[in-house]
């Protein structure tokens, strides 16, 4: 089995696969979308842990940028219903404390919005793995001082609606000073940092 993977990427495409070359053997990776985006360009040094999963007719790698982001894929794809592909839909769907944080609060409503998860597979990822997941190295996520819950995933929501990429915008709202916002000040004053850049 191959567990790392450290060499130069040789390929990328934005659906997540690479070709890493490692000493002149390029192996094909999976990776989810949040860390193709953090890869340099082609022949940057670059390096992954692995899990390979071998089927009947089919060997695939699927890479992360740490063991605990791959401890979460095997978390995820032990779960009845998820595959391999789906869970890096998961991974690459948030940043990984948020997802973290959404499955030990329950929350619903913010796993929903990842692409192709459902209500009942949100249900069944919150019951077999809140336990799990309170267990994991993981922080919560950062938010802005005095900003609650429900007012910083109303403004999450509100801005990706808009179609600024979550990741984008859990950093402007990480941004945000202190301070007694409503949900339109604070979708407002995210949008002024988001469109001038």
């Amino acid at each position: 089995m191959i567990g790392f993977l450290k060499g130069t990427l040789l390929a990328s495409q934005p659906s997540g696969e690479v070709v890493v070359d490692v000493r002149g053997v390029g192996y094909e990776v999976h990776v989810d979308a949040q860390t193709w985006a953090t890869l340099g360009a082609v022949g940057s040094p670059v390096e992954f842990f692995v899990r390979t999963v071998v089927r009947e007719d089919d060997i695939t790698l699927y890479g992360f940028p740490d063991p605990t982001a791959r401890l979460i894929f095997d978390l995820l794809t032990g779960v009845s219903g998820i595959g391999p592909r789906i869970a890096l839909s998961i991974l690459g769907g948030m940043a990984l404390p948020e997802l973290v944080e959404a499955v030990r609060t329950r929350n619903l409503k913010r796993l929903c919005q990842i692409n192709g998860v459902g209500r009942r597979t949100a249900e069944r990822l919150c019951l077999e793995l809140q336990e799990k997941f309170l267990a994991l190295p993981v922080e919560a996520p950062d938010r802005p001082q005095g900003l609650s819950q429900a007012l910083y995933e109303d403004a999450r929501s509100a801005l990706q609606n808009l179609g600024f990429p979550a990741r984008e915008v859990e950093e402007g709202l990480r941004r945000i000073p202190p301070g007694n916002w409503t949900l339109e000040s604070l979708v407002k004053a995210v949008l002024g940092q988001l469109t001038a850049r």
